[in-house]
């Protein structure tokens, strides 16, 4: 075997694992949201970002844009 199809078997692996292991993560145990707390905390989190007029931000870094729709010169702040 040449060097090229090593490579090309570890990649297919590493591929194989890395959908294997995504694929498996919500039956942990600490992935388990049956009862939809994990949820219900964020949309009324977000609810209420957006209620004030918040538009809502993932992290830290991200831009505090609002969500606009037509034209750019009119920002519209989506409430539902």
């Amino acid at each position: 075997m040449n060097s090229f199809s090593i490579l090309f078997l570890l990649t297919i692996f590493s591929i194989l694992y890395v959908v294997e292991v995504i694929s498996a993560a919500p039956n942990y145990e600490g992935f388990n949201d049956d009862d939809g707390d994990i949820y219900e905390l964020l949309t009324k989190a977000s609810l209420h970002k957006r209620f004030r007029g918040e538009p809502i931000r993932f992290g830290k870094r991200s831009p505090r844009v609002p969500i606009r729709f037509g034209k750019r010169s009119e920002p519209f702040y989506e409430y539902n």
